[in-house]
């Protein structure tokens, strides 16, 4: 297809587009995705502007109209109670707080869950013209992917129950065991993991933490879980540099960003494990997930996910650093 016979397409997907904008808002949409296509491949930039603004401002009109559906998922008693079955037996808080960062029933398992989504995913998603938008109207990565959509969704179902398991742990820790700020500190601390500069930012988010302010507590944490994890990733060897390619002509190297690619590659996820990786990615910086990292940094968390769970979540990644990757404990991969 020529340049000018795309033009012409985008030309008139635009006029469609227009007949139809905020009277029939996802048809609207639909129409300027295509002719957005078309002026991105002919180089059209003041058309570009002019299809992204209304894509995204019709995106968020079509959402308002959208169905929306919730799920339960029942959880019965004894099986929460035999969460604590291994627990109960040990007196010292130090003794279960190792044993919660080395228990692999704690983290979604990711193979499991990707052989369950691709055997469960409905036909009809093979046959409707799919995408994922965020909450400010933008379109996702792969979100126009049946199988990753399904997927994703698989995961936060399996989430949303770890979430039940170690909300109703810590309860039990706090309540029977005695676990308070200063037990939780200074178990992190006489490991030796972080150094002095993560260790009191990390000592500032557990403090919110336990005052309730998980607003506070989620802004802090999430930065500095990125740069352990990365740290600990060059001290196993694994590249965590990058070239930056945006000065051409100009050699300047930066760390990696934690990424979804870098987190699923063979390299990092054979060490740290499938289902570890797999539950920072979902969690922290997979667009399809909850994406708390990207989100933070742009300002686009929403109040509802400066939550307890959340901050639960970023904890149990710390208790796992802690537990498995300690300066003063022989390295064992968490390959869960």
């Amino acid at each position: 297809m020529t340049n000018e016979e795309k033009s012409k397409l985008a030309l008139e997907y635009l006029e469609m587009a227009k007949k139809s904008e905020n009277v029939k808002p996802f048809e609207s949409s639909h129409y300027f995705r295509k002719a957005l296509m078309f002026f991105r491949d002919i180089g059209d930039s003041a058309n570009q502007q002019i299809c992204k603004t209304a894509l995204t401002d019709q995106n968020q009109k079509a959402a308002e109209g959208f169905e929306k559906f919730t799920w339960t998922d029942t959880v019965q008693q004894c099986e929460l109670d035999r969460i604590l079955e291994g627990y109960r037996e040990d007196k010292e808080i130090e003794s279960i707080l190792m044993r919660i960062g080395l228990d692999p029933l704690l983290c979604p398992p990711y193979d499991s869950i990707v052989n369950l989504a691709k055997n469960s995913i409905p036909v009809t998603l093979a046959f409707v013209s799919l995408t994922t938008q965020s909450p400010s109207g933008h379109l996702l990565p792969e979100g126009s992917s049946a199988s990753e959509v399904w997927f994703s969704e698989m995961y936060k179902m399996n989430d949303a129950r770890r979430c039940t398991y170690f909300q109703h742990l810590w309860q039990f820790l706090v309540t029977e065991k005695g676990l308070t700020l200063d037990k939780l500190l200074d178990y992190i601390e006489r490991l030796g993991l972080f150094d002095p500069e993560d260790l009191f930012f990390i000592k500032k988010g557990l403090e919110r933490f336990f005052s309730r302010d998980y607003v506070s507590s989620i802004h802090i944490l999430i930065p500095r879980i990125e740069n352990v994890f990365m740290k600990i990733a060059a001290g196993l060897e694994i590249d965590s540099i990058a070239l930056d390619r945006s000065r051409p002509g100009e050699l300047v190297t930066r760390e990696k960003m934690m990424s979804s690619d870098f987190l699923m590659s063979s390299g990092v996820s054979d060490v740290f494990g499938r289902n570890f990786c797999g539950f920072i990615d979902f969690l922290l910086t997979k667009p399809l997930g909850h994406n708390l990292r990207n989100r933070m940094a742009h300002g686009d968390l929403l109040s509802g996910e400066c939550s307890e769970s959340n901050c639960l979540s970023l904890i149990y990644m710390l208790l796992i650093f802690s537990t498995n990757f300690s300066k003063k404990l022989i390295y064992r991969p968490y390959l869960i």
